[in-house]
């Protein structure tokens, strides 16, 4: 297969892994805010005397925000599965090959054949896949749970 179509869809996936993991980082900012607005207004509050509605919407804003932090640290966790066969690019694997003798580094990517890069560099990318679904199914779940959450505190602020 052609090389060059190989490392373009691997570098996109590779970008795609980035962008999730920025829009991850964004929300865990948006999230550590509203965590901070409502324990900062927390002794202002008369809802946590009164056992009320508010109170109700401040535990289920507080029990969303944890679940939120739950995913968000989920997406940003490095994976560096190994359940793969040793590749020859895949950093991980290369360190534990090569981390001791740099000399048989050096011949075994010079006696690399061009079906072996291949082979390596699809399943690099099958891999980056899995990674990459696994990332945005939570970052999908976690966009659901922030407007929740927005929706919830906007209510806390009507009702206290």
């Amino acid at each position: 297969m052609n090389q060059e179509r190989l490392k373009f869809i691997h570098n996109t996936i590779v970008h795609w892994i980035d962008k999730t993991d920025t829009k991850a980082q964004i929300f865990l900012g948006i999230q550590l805010a509203i965590l901070g607005y409502l324990l900062a207004n927390l002794k202002y509050s008369n809802f946590l005397k009164n056992y009320n509605i508010t109170f109700l919407l401040f535990l289920i804003s507080l029990l969303f925000i944890f679940l939120s932090i739950f995913y968000l640290l989920r997406v940003l966790w490095p994976r560096l599965s190994t359940s793969e066969h040793i590749s020859y690019i895949y950093f991980k694997h290369i360190e534990e090959r090569y981390r001791h003798d740099k000399k048989k580094a050096i011949h075994d990517y010079n006696e690399l054949k061009d079906d072996e890069f291949d082979n390596d560099l699809i399943s690099q990318i099958i891999s980056l896949s899995i990674v990459g679904t696994s990332k945005y199914k939570d970052l999908q779940k976690i966009v659901i749970i922030l407007s929740v959450e927005i929706i919830l505190v906007i209510l806390m602020l009507i009702l206290g």
